[in-house]
């Protein structure tokens, strides 16, 4: 029995011995390591050997002992014999077992071979730094906060790069135990498997911790592991690996401080027998809160993290603004070590600092790009191109990511990449769960796992993850290269088409019909257009919240519908019944509330319809725009009236929008009978102090403005008695009243009485600067008035700097095409044209003209009266064919009848464009033509109908008359101021300034000196010398027969007849 004891004991001692040897040499390889794992396995079946054998040397010696007892021998033989079977059938089921660990360990690396490793690009030096300052990064190292540690960001952020700095600076510093793994697919995406990533996690820990292989529930776990019936570690059943791993973490733990870095969690491949990403993640998470491992995971921010109850705690997302340093250190780096010629250098490093958006992978592909040999003119167009390959990149990630979709799902992507590539800005999730009719689902977790990775999601948006992929999605290359996974071909017609379509049938859901929630902003833009709620207290109505698809409809419907440029029928459909639905109503309320009572973005529709419509190819498909906004507030006012009883006031809050839209269109007169209606209609049931009585009282005294001199005599009635009764009623701290005001100072200056109108106005300055502030409308509107004033009495640069400044202004808040800015842009460029600015006059009359000819026709005033004064510009500074072109259309388009006693302001126009043309025709040597044109207009307008232009046309006939010196021209020349002045009446200067001559009355030919005087007085108004005219007058006892003659038309301004070249 010592002979065997010696054979049973010796190996054990042989192991021991290899197993010292091993563990001195620490820098062994990986089939070192494998053999002190097979010794220590080895060591223990050699145990279970000896029991084995002892068992039998108990069993001989009871032989023997009966056998002698009876006297019987036992053969030696034979008991040797058996002896050595037994043996020999122990050892080599002992040899079997011993092979086990050194199986499993070869069968594990298989996966660690997979995701155990880095991507083979070494960060530059410095990069992540950031990181190992970070609070989130310092909580989670000294576990403050046991938790997992989230690196998040975009695909190519640099994620991968920072989580190699952080696990050397805890192997520099911690000595711990820190186990890598990456999921990343474009190495090998068929083993991105959940159990790929516990296999190599189990290899790495058994790999540096031998002694765990003979704890008893990992040594039956390995063996169970052995059986299973599959080839490949990453395609075992996550079941059966992750216990053991999970105990294997466990034990290790006990030991040593464990650092876990997963990489590419995003990217990890989880199948229909894996657990749920978030069962695996609570698992992780109750591992780093039990015990002393630290967990750290980069991934995109996909659903499954955002998704996490309760919310990861320790987060750090990588935009721009964070590995801004880490890409520039990476990129320097890169161009130093690169062919490029270095006095190009600093050139490609602004280029990647402009575009790369924080993106390694663009930044590598751009760099390559531009190492390949190249002519120094392609290199230099490379520059500002994307770099081809980062479309292979986007490429691969595709067709990856492809092999997961069914068919349906890679319909839907391609709906979403429309969507993103074809929107004015990222769409919400909200809008595109609903475009895709998402229903019940999880809108985050869907996009993300159907659009990614080249789709994120930000704040609720969904964007792409750098511009140049949308260059790429819009190349028709795209649809060729991944037409096996179906195409990818973003078209951004189509694109346009579809978001146009989703808008407007969001635009016409039955909840925006509703009167009553018209109603809501129907009051809450009167309440805050007047500002009455400053002294009634009266509060802004509570309005639903809109949803964001709502939002982005509102606001785009228009910019996407206009760049389809053949559109279907079904759109034509949708935009028709939008457009006349009471669904309009909600939208223009709505606009009117988001834009602070602003017409802006209503107007710029209109206007862009307006040219979209011109452009479609067949008239059938025409939308019909001639009762645009008009009919769907009559239908509306029409519907409130029947239900009166319900609320008095939103018939006529509908009127007063409706008066207003007609306002702004340039077509006032429009809406004169709409406020008469309004106004009568609230006296009646509100009477006449009541604050919406006095609003809409107040808006039709400033159309009264376009009525002739009738009519503004009424209109500055009204507003001096408006202007008394809102200082009782309202109070002065009320912005209304110096709406108001204004109104006086405008009627001031259209009668002439310059000084008063400067009061008034600077009074409404004053008080809307205090009350609205400098960028309000109300305040911009003062500004733009007394500058026309300050023109007219000769302070031009004065004038000239208010009015640039505000032009300025507004095209920075609303943009280049803001028609506001433009009507100013025409003061503008009068101005520069009385001053003798040739170049720049041009240029901003020209701009306005053609916007406003595209946005109205010439029988506005909008669009008329900067075309006048591009007229007079044109002939002033030497283009007279051009000006006579120009004439051609007004006369045209305009329709300037001068018998039309139906459109007063038209008499004025015709005046002046006729005055024009004959100056045109004198500059051309056609001095009779011109001669018998003006004073064929004098002949033929009644007394009744003179007007400022009209005086200016018998100045210039007069010198044109003398020129010429036929017999009778001088005395025709005299006698065409026949009745201009009088002599001073008893009531001379009394009144409010209502006319003062009756169209009636045909008095006697003036004498001589009263057509002398006329003509001196008018040369003096013409040059502004108004404090000579007075001087005149009160010396010679006379005064201007129809003071009204010289009043000022209502216009966009009206053109300036009485300040161009003279004849």
């Amino acid at each position: 029995m010592t002979t065997l004891d010696a054979w049973v004991n010796q190996p054990s001692v042989k192991c021991t011995q290899n197993t010292d040897r091993l563990h001195a040499d620490g820098s062994g390889s990986v089939g070192i390591k494998h053999q002190v794992v097979n010794h220590a396995m080895v060591r223990k079946d050699l145990r279970f050997i000896i029991r084995q054998l002892e068992g039998m040397r108990e069993e001989f010696a009871a032989h023997h002992e009966m056998t002698a007892r009876n006297g019987q021998r036992c053969p030696p033989h034979h008991d040797r014999e058996r002896d050595i079977d037994m043996c020999r059938l122990i050892w080599d089921r002992s040899r079997q077992d011993a092979s086990t660990p050194s199986r499993v360990m070869e069968w594990l690396e298989k996966a660690h071979q997979s995701v155990g490793q880095g991507d083979g690009h070494s960060p530059a030096e410095g990069t992540g730094n950031w990181l190992l300052v970070d609070g989130s990064f310092v909580k989670w190292r000294t576990r403050k906060v046991p938790e997992i540690l989230w690196i998040l960001g975009q695909p190519g952020s640099g994620k991968s790069c920072l989580l190699e700095t952080l696990t050397e600076h805890l192997q520099k510093t911690e000595g711990s135990l820190v186990i890598w793994c990456s999921l990343r697919q474009l190495r090998d995406p068929e083993r991105s498997t959940p159990s790929a990533l516990v296999a190599s996690i189990l290899f790495q820990v058994l790999q540096h911790n031998n002694a765990l292989a003979g704890q008893p529930r990992i040594d039956a776990g390995l063996r169970g592991l052995i059986k299973t019936p599959t080839q490949n570690p990453h395609n075992c059943p996550f079941k059966k690996l992750w216990p053991v791993c999970l105990e294997a973490l466990k034990i290790a733990a006990q030991s040593q401080h464990t650092f876990l870095v997963i990489d590419a969690w995003d990217e990890c491949r989880f199948s229909s027998g894996d657990p749920q990403p978030s069962d695996f993640l609570k698992d992780l998470r109750d591992l780093s809160s039990s015990t002393s491992i630290s967990v750290a995971i980069s991934s995109r921010p996909d659903a499954t993290i955002l998704g996490l109850d309760p919310p990861p705690r320790l987060r750090v997302d990588i935009d721009q603004g964070l590995n801004s340093g880490d890409l520039h250190q990476f990129a320097l780096r890169e161009v130093q070590r690169s062919v490029i010629p270095s006095e190009y250098h600093s050139e490609v490093m602004e280029q990647i600092e402009a575009k790369a958006a924080g993106n390694f992978l663009w930044t590598r592909a751009f760099i390559e790009y531009l190492c390949q040999p190249c002519e120094r003119q392609v290199f230099l167009e490379r520059l500002h191109h994307s770099p081809p390959d980062f479309d292979t990149i986007c490429d691969k990630m595709v067709r990856h990511h492809s092999k997961n979709l069914n068919q349906r799902q890679r319909d839907s992507r391609q709906v979403i990449y429309e969507l993103v590539c074809g929107s004015a800005e990222p769409p919400s999730l909200e809008m595109v769960g609903r475009i895709l009719h998402f229903g019940k689902y999880d809108y985050l977790r869907t996009v993300t796992e159907i659009a990614g990775p080249l789709v994120l999601v930000k704040d609720g948006r969904v964007t792409l993850t750098h511009l140049a992929v949308k260059e790429w999605l819009t190349k028709i290359s795209t649809a060729l290269s991944c037409s096996p996974d179906g195409a990818l071909f973003v078209d951004p017609l189509k694109s346009h088409e579809r978001l146009a379509e989703e808008c407007l049938r969001i635009l016409l859901e039955l909840q925006y019909a509703s009167k009553w929630r018209i109603g809501q902003y129907l009051h809450r833009n009167f309440a805050r257009y007047a500002k009455l709620h400053f002294r009634l207290n009266i509060p802004l109505p509570d309005v639903e919240p809109e949803t964001t698809s709502f939002q982005y409809a509102a606001k785009y419907w228009v910019y996407h519908l206009i760049r389809v440029p053949k559109p279907p029928r079904t759109l034509i459909d949708l935009a028709q019944n939008f457009i006349r639905g009471k669904q309009f109503a909600y939208w223009s309320e709505y606009s009117l509330d988001r834009d602070d009572n602003d017409f802006h973005v209503i107007r710029v529709a209109y206007s862009d319809l307006l040219g979209w419509v011109k452009t479609l190819p067949d008239c059938e498909l025409a939308v019909t725009l001639k009762d645009y906004y008009s009919y769907p507030y009559e239908q509306l006012g029409q519907e409130y009236k029947e239900s009166a009883s319900e609320d008095r006031e939103l018939q006529w809050l509908t009127n007063m929008s409706l008066a207003r839209f007609f306002i702004d269109l340039g077509t006032a007169l429009k809406a004169i009978p709409v406020l008469d209606e309004t106004v009568t209609g609230l006296t009646n049931d509100l009477g006449n102090r009541n604050p919406l009585t006095i609003k809409a009282r107040t808006e039709r005294a400033t159309l009264y403005f376009q009525q002739g001199p009738k009519k503004l005599c009424e209109a500055y009635e009204d507003f001096s008695q408006l202007t008394r009764i809102q200082k009782e009623v309202l109070g002065l701290d009320n912005p209304e009243l110096y709406k108001t005001m204004l109104g006086l100072g405008g009627a001031e200056y259209f009668m002439n009485r310059y000084p008063e109108a400067l009061g008034s106005i600077g009074e409404a300055g004053m008080g809307a600067l205090r009350l609205c502030g400098p960028d309000s409308v109300q305040y911009m509107n003062t500004e733009v008035w007394i500058s026309y004033v300050l023109v007219e009495i000769g302070r031009l640069d004065e004038a000239l700097a208010k009015l640039s400044k505000l032009v300025q202004k507004r095209r920075k808040m609303y943009g280049d095409r803001d028609i506001y800015a433009l009507q100013v842009q025409s003061s503008v460029g009068d101005i520069k044209r009385k001053l003798g600015q040739h170049a720049e006059s041009l240029a901003d009359l020209h701009d306005t003209v053609t916007f406003m000819r595209n946005m109205f026709h010439l029988d506005a005033i909008w669009s008329l009266d900067p075309t006048i004064s591009y007229v007079i510009a044109l002939r002033d500074f030497g283009k007279r064919k051009e000006a006579l072109d120009l004439l051609g259309d007004i006369e045209k388009e305009a329709g300037l009848d001068p018998d039309s006693d139906e459109r007063p302001l038209m008499h004025y126009r015709y005046c002046q464009v006729n005055h024009v043309r004959a100056l045109l025709l004198s500059d051309g040597g056609r001095r009779d033509e011109a001669i018998t044109l003006l004073q064929g207009i004098l002949i033929n307008t009644d007394r009744g109908r003179y007007n400022r232009p009209l005086l200016w046309i018998i100045l210039d006939l007069a010198v044109l008359l003398r020129r010429r010196d036929k017999k009778g021209d001088w005395k025709q020349a005299e006698a065409n101021f026949d009745h201009i002045v009088k002599v001073q009446t008893a009531t001379a200067g009394q009144g409010t300034g209502s006319p003062g001559c009756d169209p009636d009355d045909e008095p006697e030919p003036d004498p001589p000196r009263l057509l002398r005087l006329a003509e001196k007085a008018l040369v003096l108004v013409r040059t502004r010398k108004f404090q000579e005219v007075d001087e005149l007058f009160e010396r010679e006892e006379v005064e201007w027969f129809c003071p009204e003659d010289l009043w000022i038309s209502f216009g966009s301004p009206a053109a300036d007849t009485a300040w161009m070249k003279a004849p």
